[in-house]
């Protein structure tokens, strides 16, 4: 009888995998291909477009998908083997032919099937008293654990002495699985500086994991591009555009954009400075003078320069490539600052990113961050005439003159012409609702309440994240 179960549930999982491998699915950035509560701009959609797209997940019955709501170690369970099924990535070695004997599964319950056949290949194994816990939230460190071996990956369990996490002790059973998922991109440390290992993960975190782990299989165990998923960011008035993380502030001014990460924990209000779980990018662009129009003398300029700015520092000079033009690199670690010179020359400009990050827990994820946003700058040619620039350059001074001045909104946003309604807070910051208008021209959000006819904040790009 119990080899007859293990046959009807190894038919199961082989029929769910041809039939899900044939299905036709929608293509990814389709009109509806997700669902009611899962916006375009977030930095789960791809995950879940995935996911969706290979018929792992469907959602709810309202066309939701409650990402923000916790996942079950049942739930998780069947997300992990469905994927597993259609990709075929399951363990090849049968550890355990009989099902497993856990007191709190009946073999008639819905996740029955998926616990047995995880079992089967070591993927679960349950607790010590004998239980699974399937309605029981999942945490962090267990999903890793069990997504690493339902793609087969074999994660090094060496002893490791030094933690990069202030919350994960040297001999505790995840450490190997949250170093490698780290050093993978497959998961970043909070923006508390901890990583949280005990958390329990919601239904979008579940995907992302599993999206990731997914992709860094399929590419020989090469790091996650953690870019791939980022907001792109064009400023048409500084001709570049840029690869943002979902969770930085952009913040648009007249001669350069700062791209923040603020210290929460150290309540920094003033990106001007660094706090020591703070991170921050400038980029502007500037033109070469006649004698800088050769990328050897102008990088030679800047060598120069930067040598009587840090006197007696030691400074990492690296000439380099990015987006196909040339580049100078600098760094001074001391510091922990950061110096990229595109030299873009048919422009006769120069692109340069500036880079700083705090020297706090989350040094070296800042360093791997500021890394990827600087190698996805890219020149935009200025498809404005000088007049239309002075134009633009006109209206972002009155609109960083208008916020937080009252009755200056509607004639602002009257004078801007393309400024469109994205979404409205209805309850907004307790005086009525809050608009949040895009003007596509300027590539800004400006945040407005509407009692008050006042511009209450501005951000770079289409956003409702203030």
């Amino acid at each position: 009888m119990i080899k007859k179960i293990s046959k009807f549930i190894t038919v199961f999982w082989l029929l769910y995998a041809i039939f899900a491998s044939c299905a036709i699915f929608p293509p990814v950035f389709a009109i509806n291909t997700l669902f009611s509560d899962v916006p375009n701009d977030t930095k789960y959609f791809m995950a879940l477009s995935y996911l969706k797209d290979l018929g792992v997940i469907k959602g709810y019955p309202d066309m939701t998908f409650k990402p923000d709501a916790l996942i079950t170690r049942a739930e998780f369970l069947k997300l992990i083997m469905a994927h597993a099924a259609v990709k075929n990535t399951k363990p090849k070695t049968i550890l355990f032919e009989n099902p497993p004997e856990f007191s709190d599964v009946k073999q008639d319950q819905w996740f029955a099937p998926y616990i047995n056949e995880a079992y089967k290949f070591g993927i679960v194994k349950g607790y010590s008293d004998n239980t699974f816990k399937p309605t029981g939230n999942i945490a962090l460190s267990e999903a890793l654990k069990m997504v690493y071996l339902s793609h087969s990956i074999n994660v090094p369990r060496i002893n490791i002495k030094e933690t990069p996490f202030p919350d994960l002790k040297p001999g505790h059973w995840a450490l190997p699985y949250a170093k490698f998922s780290w050093e993978k991109n497959v998961i970043l440390m909070d923006t508390d500086g901890k990583l949280h290992p005990d958390k329990n993960i919601t239904r979008a975190e579940a995907a992302e994991i599993l999206y990731r782990v997914a992709i860094i299989s399929s590419k020989l165990l090469a790091p996650f591009d953690l870019s791939s998923e980022w907001q792109l960011y064009e400023s048409p008035m500084l001709n570049f555009s840029a690869r943002v993380p979902w969770d930085w502030q952009i913040i648009p001014e007249q001669t350069r954009v700062v791209l923040w990460q603020k210290d929460i924990v150290n309540k920094q209000t003033d990106y001007e400075y660094v706090s020591p779980l703070a991170a921050k990018i400038v980029i502007r662009s500037a033109p070469l003078t006649e004698d800088e129009l050769k990328p050897d003398v102008y990088f030679e300029k800047i060598k120069i320069f930067a040598n009587q700015v840090f006197p007696e520092t030691e400074i990492k000079f690296e000439e380099t490539s990015i987006n196909g033009q040339s580049a100078l690199y600098i760094n001074v670690p001391s510091k922990n600052i950061y110096n990229w010179y595109i030299f873009v020359k048919d422009a006769k400009k120069a692109l340069i990113v500036y880079a700083e990050i705090g020297n706090g827990a989350l040094k070296n994820q800042f360093d791997k961050i500021v890394k990827m946003v600087a190698a996805n700058v890219k020149y935009l040619a200025n498809p404005l005439t000088p007049d239309q620039q002075a134009q633009i350059d006109s209206l972002m001074n009155k609109i960083n003159s208008a916020v937080n001045i009252e009755g200056k909104s509607k004639e602002i946003i009257k004078e801007i012409g393309d400024a469109i309604i994205i979404e409205t807070d209805t309850i907004g910051v307790g005086t009525g609702p809050v608009d949040y208008y895009y003007s596509k021209k300027l590539n800004l959000t400006i945040k407005v309440e509407r009692s008050s006819n006042t511009i209450l904040a501005t951000r770079g790009g289409k956003t409702t994240k203030f």
